[in-house]
């Protein structure tokens, strides 16, 4: 039962060593983010979260151990991509598609993990409209990817009819024009 009275929840320390930051910039020149756990020399493992959220997801101290941990404890060298959509950076305010994505974002992250760590090819772990733009990406011949997991949704994905006809809709060209977003 949700009490307001209650004392903020203690969060518990994540089990892997502080993070490294690295800001890029992609070929259109959006400021994004990459946030490295060096675990060991495996990998490195990229992870790439869904709509509406931030890498965030992957190291949640709700749960006994979440994917950041599960991946650092075996020594993997893990690290999370906010994308232009990711809530913890001010582009998610701006208008893109998944188009943006797959042809921007995913090639400048997966060279810049290739260029700091030295390696020729990487692997990532994709969830929701991470994993779809990630496929996008792989299917315009994003290079420097050994292997892919993705979760949700992939590459071909069946929505209901009543979603589909909405998207055809384009409502967000439409705000656009009539001034309702920029």
């Amino acid at each position: 039962m949700f009490n307001p009275d209650a004392p903020p929840r203690k969060k518990r320390s994540l089990r892997a060593e502080p993070s490294e930051v690295y800001g890029f910039i992609t070929d259109d020149g959006v400021p994004l983010r990459l946030t490295r756990y060096r675990g060991g020399r495996k990998g490195p493992v990229l992870l790439s979260h869904g709509l509406d959220i931030s890498s965030s997801i992957f190291s949640l101290d709700t749960i006994d151990m979440n994917l950041v941990e599960f991946l650092y404890a075996p020594r993997y060298d893990v690290w999370l991509l906010d994308y232009r959509f990711s809530i913890a950076l001010p582009t998610s305010e701006l208008l893109a598609s998944g188009d943006t994505v797959a042809q921007y974002d995913y090639p400048a992250a997966v060279s810049k993990v290739r260029t700091v760590t030295g390696v020729s090819a990487i692997q990532i772990i994709a969830h929701c409209v991470g994993s779809i733009t990630l496929f996008m990406s792989l299917l315009a011949s994003l290079q420097g990817v050994q292997s892919s997991v993705s979760s949700q949704v992939a590459a071909h994905y069946v929505v209901p009819t009543l979603t589909a006809s909405k998207a055809e809709l384009h409502l967000p060209e439409v705000l656009q024009t009539l001034g309702s977003i920029p």
